[in-house]
């Protein structure tokens, strides 16, 4: 559940409202050591990869940025 909810909220917010996603989760992954934190990082990461994957060219360019 707490992975479509995440999922919804990325969809329609990143990147145009939800400015700070990327620098969030970055920031999140390599700072802290709770394991419940680190997990719900990258299913947020997951999420915007799994929107962005099969776009091409412009469309793309948010899934760029975390490469």
């Amino acid at each position: 559940m707490y992975e479509q909810i995440i999922e919804i909220i990325s969809d329609h917010d990143f990147p145009d409202k939800w400015t700070q996603l990327m620098p969030n989760i970055i920031k999140k992954l390599q700072s802290t050591q709770q394991l419940d934190e680190y997990y719900s990082a990258l299913l947020v990461l997951k999420s915007v990869v799994k929107k962005y994957e099969f776009l091409f060219g412009q469309e793309r360019s948010p899934l760029l940025q975390i490469v």
